[in-house]
Parts: C-alpha cells; sequence; structure tokens
C-alpha cells in the first residue's frame, strides 16, 4: 500500500477540525468567543487516535492550525451557497414530470441550507470577515448565485406580468432574499420548531422561504400598469409561486 503523504495527512486533521467545528453548534459553548476557537489540537489528536505531539510536528501552535483551518474552510467550502443552488437547480430539472415551480424550488433550497454543513461553515465565518480571503471568497460566491437568481426572477417576473419598482434593482432584491435565507435557516438551527411550514389551502407544501420570497417580489414589483385596476394575481396570469421554471433543457447560464 502507498503511504499516506504529508499533505494528506494535514488535510485529515483539518477535515476533523471542520467536523469538530460543525459539532460545536450543536453543543452549549458558554463564551464561546471566535467559532473556531471550539476546535482544539487535543480534541482533533483524540478524534484521530494520534498524540497532541504528532499535531505539533505539522503546525506549530494552535493559532497556526487556526489559521490554517480558515484557509481550509475557505477554499473547500460553499460560502454563499451559489454551488447549493445550481445543485438543487439541476437535480429538479433531471426529475420526470414538469420544470419545477417558484414554490417547489424554494422549499427545495431552504431545506438543503437549513441541513447542509455548508450553512454552519458559513455562519462560522461571519466573524472573520475582516481577512481578506475570507471577505473575498464571500464576494465572489455571491457573485457567482446572481446570474442563476436574476434569470429566475426576470423569468417569474415578466409570466406575472409586473416590472421592478424604482429605483430598486434585481441585486437588491437578491441580496433581501439572501438575507432571509439564513436568517431562516438559523432559526432552522436553534429549533425546527421555528420554522414550521405554513398551512395552505390544498396548493402543497408551503416553506416560511417560499412565503418570504414571494412577499419580497411583490414588495420590489409593481403590476406592469400601476394605474390599471388591476388585483395583486392578474386572473390572466399565475401567482408568483405557481410560475414554472422552464429553461429548455437545462439550468439558466
Amino acid at each position: 500500500m502507498s503511504r499516506i503523504s504529508l499533505e494528506q495527512r494535514r488535510e485529515s486533521y483539518l477535515d476533523i477540525g471542520c467536523t469538530l467545528l460543525e459539532e460545536s453548534y450543536h453543543s452549549a459553548v458558554p463564551n464561546a468567543g471566535l467559532a473556531l476557537s471550539q476546535v482544539k489540537l487535543a480534541d482533533v489528536a483524540d478524534r484521530c487516535g494520534v498524540t497532541k505531539g504528532a499535531l505539533y510536528h505539522l503546525w506549530g501552535s494552535q493559532e497556526q492550525y487556526w489559521d490554517d483551518l480558515l484557509s481550509y474552510l475557505v477554499r473547500t467550502n460553499t460560502l454563499f451557497g451559489a454551488t447549493e443552488l445550481r445543485a438543487a437547480f439541476t437535480e429538479m430539472y433531471q426529475e420526470n414530470g414538469p420544470p419545477p415551480t417558484v414554490r417547489k424550488f424554494a422549499n427545495a433550497i431552504f431545506d438543503s441550507f437549513s441541513t447542509s454543513q455548508a450553512f454552519v461553515h458559513n455562519v462560522s465565518l461571519f466573524s472573520y470577515l475582516a481577512d481578506q480571503e475570507v471577505h473575498d471568497s464571500f464576494v465572489a460566491e455571491f457573485e457567482g448565485s446572481i446570474a442563476l437568481e436574476t434569470a429566475i426572477l426576470e423569468a417569474v417576473i415578466s409570466e406575472t406580468n409586473r416590472k421592478l419598482v424604482e429605483p430598486h434593482t434585481l441585486v437588491e432584491l437578491i441580496v433581501a432574499m439572501s438575507a432571509l435565507l439564513q436568517g431562516l435557516c438559523l432559526q432552522r438551527r436553534l429549533g425546527e420548531e421555528r420554522t414550521t411550514d405554513l398551512v395552505t389551502q390544498g396548493e402543497g407544501r408551503l416553506t416560511l422561504f417560499a412565503a418570504g420570497v414571494e412577499a419580497l417580489i411583490l414588495s420590489y414589483t409593481e403590476p406592469q400598469d400601476p394605474t390599471a385596476n388591476q388585483t395583486v394575481h392578474p386572473t390572466d396570469t399565475p401567482g408568483v409561486l405557481e410560475v414554472a421554471l422552464d429553461f429548455g433543457s437545462g439550468e439558466p447560464s
């Protein structure tokens, strides 16, 4: 058998650090401070079944391990969520049947984020935004999600015969939706009862996130002719959550 390289060993110990970081969110830790401070080299060594000295052979101090763990989180985990968005969209298009509606897509996104390890890492890194590498990674992930979300929102707004309320922009709407998603995911982590689905009249499952998405879209947009006597949902167009996200054979570019 080939021997494990030094770099592979380092990465395995950093993977354990990621696991311990996630576990710390399910424990009552008084005066927790910065998130990475909960990951001790002694605990990593114990989890790996090696001596603490073996880890100090790779990292000269606890602080050096934290520095590498922070960089590792940035390199290997989705921060803002562009990857999860595209994965959820692609998965739904691979299913048999009609294209997903806005409601189905929003429900799936909430389910994915609220249970993902990536979201836990996302939250843990907020306290390190002064670090340029972390800051730049968040910015890059957000910009990567804009193209997909812009295509979806443009389709929904068009199908419901609405337009953006000036001077608002689609980016502002995407920021609001992202903040809503992260806030609800955090509430879900605090207790599932905080984000129970809304009761509907035979219209299928409706998460708080899906309902919030509709409310935001309706707040940021208006009927194409605001002077006309129109209801929020014109009878000749579908409701926001019922719009089918049909982009042909694949996800929007």
